[in-house]
């Protein structure tokens, strides 16, 4: 089967809701419930993918994390590699003192921008599907009260 997306499902039950004929002075809908629970099924059948995807994003965010960790140290040791090889004379070693200090600052910053960047986005990206499923999650409640309080 393929996946719809949880937001067409709810569309489409909200549709079902909405199209359903009034009951005459009752204020009471007449509904298909065997397609309403049909499309309920299919919204939990999309849950785990919207799930799965979630987890998905925040693995990832800890991958860029640990990357730029990895990053960030594999460029301080080169920092410091580099700085030992240019230890030789006292004239070298003010000079390779500065270089590797700039280095190290510059790793440092690198590191700092590129653990930056990893949390903004999933940051943005995780604030971005938990405001899709709280819609989702409103949109079914609204959903269940209506075939409820039918």
């Amino acid at each position: 089967m393929n996946q719809m997306s949880l937001i067409v499902l709810l569309d489409q039950l909200e549709t079902m809701l909405k199209a359903a004929p009034q009951v005459p002075l009752s204020g009471r809908g007449l509904i298909d419930v065997d397609a309403a629970l049909a499309t309920l099924e299919r919204i939990r059948a999309t849950f785990p993918v919207q799930i799965r995807q979630a987890e998905h994003v925040a693995s990832e965010q800890g991958k860029m994390l640990d990357e730029s960790r990895k990053r960030a140290e594999r460029i301080v040791t080169a920092a410091e590699e580099h700085a030992a090889a240019l230890v030789n004379e006292s004239e070298i070693i003010k000079t390779a003192k500065a270089q590797a200090q700039q280095l190290v600052d510059q790793a440092r910053d690198n590191a700092q921008e590129l653990e930056s960047g990893a949390q903004a986005y999933a940051e943005e990206t995780l604030a971005q599907l938990e405001s899709i499923l709280k819609k989702a999650l409103v949109t079914i409640q609204n959903g269940r009260s209506e075939l409820t309080n039918r």
